[in-house]
């Protein structure tokens, strides 16, 4: 590798404070941004440890930001952060960062999300009272509280409507090598059917059906959504996803319903697990019922 001379705009270091975290910075920020405390996120989290690939993310929660101060140089800025948790792991996200003499989009950070385990919380000056970020923290958890209804894009349960009755049953296996079999499934338009999805894979996959066109954008979309990802089975919020199941276990299995598209066309699908997107697709083809 040879350096073009080019410092990139980076989070240059992360340090742990008796109240939050200190973010270093290669270049200068813009002081008015960087002094928003919506310019930021941080969840805490820890992982399930196992033999199987991929330990599932457990006990997130978010770490709401209460006070921003940025140094007078702009290289830094000094975090204030509720429910900060000794030894679990801090994603802090800094979208909102802008470069000071670079105004714009071309402005923003090269990387903006950064991981920081927190072995220990020092001592020192704080920045901030400890009853109000306390007061704080005990806001946020009690809105935690209410939890979501289950995704309309995951129908595990036969519509009534149809009247116990399902039109088409496809079975798909997941294959060594990111892989589906069969790749290519056709139905007809308006037909109720049934994907049984089964992971005879060693690796987690799912399945999510797009709209024409529109796989590898979802997929693209999915490796953004960082500790999130687990909880919304790597499908991101997006109305190019028409329907997913969820993210299964090697020799998991999953069975979803709905009705295929009225409009004619080849529909992706995809595994949206992180980075398997890419080779780990096929085609839903939706053609016309034919005439009695």
């Amino acid at each position: 590798m040879t350096w073009n001379g080019t410092v990139p705009f980076e989070i240059k270091a992360i340090k742990a404070q008796p109240d939050g975290f200190l973010l270093s910075f290669t270049q200068p920020v813009d002081p008015v941004l960087a002094a928003k405390t919506s310019s930021y996120a941080i969840t805490s989290f820890t992982y399930r440890y196992h033999h199987l690939y991929g330990s599932p993310i457990i006990d997130a929660a978010p770490a709401p930001i209460l006070k921003a101060i940025v140094a007078d140089d702009g290289l830094s800025v000094r975090l204030a952060v509720a429910c900060l948790r000794q030894y679990y792991i801090h994603e802090i996200k800094a979208r909102g960062i802008r470069r000071a003499d670079q105004p714009g989009q071309s402005a923003a950070l090269v990387h903006d999300t950064a991981y920081y385990t927190l072995n220990q919380i020092p001592s020192g000056p704080r920045i901030a009272p400890a009853k109000a970020l306390e007061d704080l923290c005990a806001s946020v958890a009690a809105a935690a509280q209410a939890a979501p209804g289950p995704s309309p894009k995951h129908p595990t349960g036969m519509p009534v409507t149809w009247g116990g009755a399902v039109e088409q049953v496809l079975n798909i296996e997941t294959k060594s090598g990111l892989k589906f079999e069969p790749n290519e499934l056709s139905v007809k338009a308006g037909e109720h059917l049934c994907i049984v999805l089964h992971n005879g894979d060693d690796m987690l996959h799912n399945f999510v059906l797009t709209n024409p066109g529109k796989g590898q954008t979802i997929g693209a979309l999915s490796l953004s959504l960082g500790i999130d990802g687990p909880a919304k089975n790597y499908v991101p919020d997006s109305p190019d996803v028409l329907y997913h199941t969820q993210l299964l276990q090697p020799n998991g299995s999953d069975v979803i319903y709905f009705t295929a598209p009225q409009l004619l066309g080849n529909y992706d699908f995809i595994c949206s697990f992180p980075g398997h997107y890419a080779l780990m697709h096929g085609i839903l083809h939706v053609v016309a019922k034919k005439l009695p």
